[in-house]
């Protein structure tokens, strides 16, 4: 059998695969926009437990829309979004939190004149036992232990890549099936966004947290996630492991701002 050529093989590896039924996380046939505009156009992404799902794509291409339809802040004209066996398409973001997702918008979302402490526990806001939340807490301590650290610190005297800390901290402290990341990285100094990056892998990898996120800064982003989808204008263009879609000259080409 003639070898197949090295660019054709890589092809294969981000060509677009079939929707996977026995993934946790299931978008189905997506279409959402604005009134009358439609910026997603019949998207499908699986996330399987315990994987990093990252989705890239050029300015435009949807990211956003497609994290605001799948929360419900928007309505999706059509299509389904399914958790496990529960359709959630069109939950509101409060029953899909209950759900057991939990989601760290892009820009700051901490209260600067609260502590650390204080900030934790409004991600408990839905709970009334005050020992569920003393558990939460110390595991999410635990998890960051730079929070254990400042955690009578008001959070607007901390360092941005502390306060994103902060916003994922409060995010898991409902020990969430999987956490949505808006943008990680965005308005972070590269060194911060490395630390960013290491602490959602590092959770991934001792802690088994299910991660989607949507991400501008697309090398570093596909190069913590087990899988990546690209989008381009609201479409699958590409999908495929994070490495693959790294190595692949194509994506390279259009994406990453050619090969490194």
């Amino acid at each position: 059998m003639t070898d197949m050529p090295s660019e054709q093989i890589i092809n294969a590896s981000i060509a677009v695969q079939p929707p996977d039924e026995t993934a946790l996380f299931r978008v189905r046939d997506l279409v959402a926009g604005y009134g009358s505009i439609m910026i997603i156009h019949n998207l499908n992404i699986d996330i399987h437990e315990g994987e990093i799902v990252c989705i890239i794509g050029p300015n435009g291409a949807g990211k956003s829309t497609v994290f605001k339809a799948v929360y419900g802040f928007i309505a999706p004209r059509s299509g389904n979004v399914y958790f496990g066996d529960n359709d959630i398409t069109g939950m509101n973001p409060g029953d899909i939190l209950r759900k057991g997702i939990t989601y760290v918008p892009q820009g700051r979302s901490t209260f600067p004149e609260m502590t650390v402490e204080e900030n934790l526990k409004l991600g408990m806001f839905i709970v009334n036992d005050r020992r569920r939340i003393d558990r939460a807490m110390e595991r999410v301590l635990e998890m960051f232990p730079r929070l254990r650290e400042r955690r009578k610190q008001l959070a607007g005297t901390m360092s941005g890549g502390e306060q994103r800390m902060l916003e994922i901290g409060r995010a898991l402290m409902l020990d969430p099936k999987i956490l949505m990341l808006d943008e990680p990285s965005a308005g972070l100094a590269p060194l911060i966004t490395k630390q960013v990056f290491n602490n959602v892998q590092r959770l991934n990898q001792d802690y088994g947290l299910t991660v989607f996120m949507i991400e501008q800064n697309a090398r570093q982003g596909l190069a913590i996630s087990h899988r990546g989808y690209v989008l381009e204008l609201g479409r699958n263009r590409f999908e495929g492991t994070g490495e693959a879609l790294l190595n692949s000259a194509q994506v390279q080409r259009m994406y990453l701002g050619g090969a490194h």
